[in-house]
């Protein structure tokens, strides 16, 4: 039985429209229209914020869903070389294009790392309470866990020093467990049946659309926005198509 629901869908949606919105200014800056400090702006850092948080706390949420009952080990093993070939395929694809900030720990790749954490801690009640007070404290404190673990890193992988999009494990693992946490103690219907949420207008049906492709939209968004900014400004002879190809092709396939 699906267990599939609508308001997460469109929950999720908000996310992804979020998402495109934050890309296209972070586009139009990179190409000069814009002269945005995307980096070190509360605004723009706080924008970032919202959207991970909406999804990774979704990932919690379906994660708990799917293995409620029961642990599925057909939807483990799916989910688990999805997200992984998808993550490789943000790491090729960003080398290819941006060699000196690749991304090597991106969302995609924390997701990844992050949903075999959950499914193992999915019944521990205990651990995933001290995990996000751990992940509490270190989010109030601003103390990053691992940043000095990428950093041991860097030399012997040949890591980059800056990374397009890096997502510590720490504190974003408690948003993950969060969700776990709202399915195990039956928070999430009553945030998820919301009319807000459940309302079919043409809004929430547009936003859970996006919310139900949400991954093929994470791969596709960027190299085309990229590549059409690119192209307008260096013309075709100038662009390696390469990556572009590359992630429109898989995540078309794996979508």
């Amino acid at each position: 039985m699906s267990t599939r629901l609508y308001g997460l869908d469109v929950f999720r949606g908000y996310g992804v429209f979020l998402m495109l919105i934050f890309h296209l200014f972070y586009d139009l800056n990179h190409f000069g229209y814009l002269n945005l400090d995307i980096n070190n702006s509360w605004f723009w850092q706080t924008f970032r914020v919202i959207i991970v948080t909406i999804f990774l706390l979704t990932v919690g949420i379906n994660l708990k869903l799917t293995h409620k009952n029961k642990f599925n080990p057909k939807s483990f093993i799916k989910r688990f070389f999805l997200l992984g070939i998808s993550a490789s395929l943000v790491s090729i694809a960003t080398y290819i294009q941006f060699p000196q900030a690749w991304i090597y720990f991106g969302v995609l790749h924390f997701i990844w790392v992050a949903s075999i954490i959950g499914v193992l801690l999915l019944r521990q009640v205990v651990w995933l309470w001290t995990i996000l007070i751990i992940s509490i404290v270190s989010m109030l404190f601003e103390t990053h866990f691992l940043h000095s673990f990428y950093t041991i890193l860097q030399k012997p992988f040949s890591l980059p020093q800056y990374t397009l999009d890096l997502v510590p494990l720490f504190p974003w693992l408690g948003i993950v467990l969060l969700g776990i946490l709202m399915v195990h103690y039956t928070i999430y219907k009553r945030l998820f049946t919301h009319d807000l949420l459940i309302l079919h207008t043409r809004i929430n049906r547009f936003l859970s659309l996006l919310g139900k492709h949400a991954l093929m939209i994470y791969l596709t968004h960027q190299p085309i926005i990229f590549l059409w900014f690119s192209l307008f400004e260096n013309g075709l002879k100038n662009i390696c198509l390469l990556p572009y190809i590359q992630t429109l092709t898989l995540s078309l396939y794996f979508g």
